[in-house]
């Protein structure tokens, strides 16, 4: 993910993370919807390697 930047307020206890992604807002939306998109995307997930996105 490319995150452009990272703002917590500890107070709050809140954090916002902005990052840019190439690709439209709907195909983007569709991935949050529906995660199993990411299983065929070739997406990985963070973490050790081997890892999986499974869901």
């Amino acid at each position: 993910m490319p995150v452009t930047s990272v703002d917590k307020d500890l107070e709050k206890l809140t954090m916002e993370i902005v990052a840019d992604f190439p690709v439209s807002v709907r195909r983007l939306w569709d991935a949050y919807a529906d995660p199993r998109q990411l299983e065929n995307s070739g997406a990985r997930p963070p973490g050790p390697r081997p890892s999986t996105a499974t869901t």
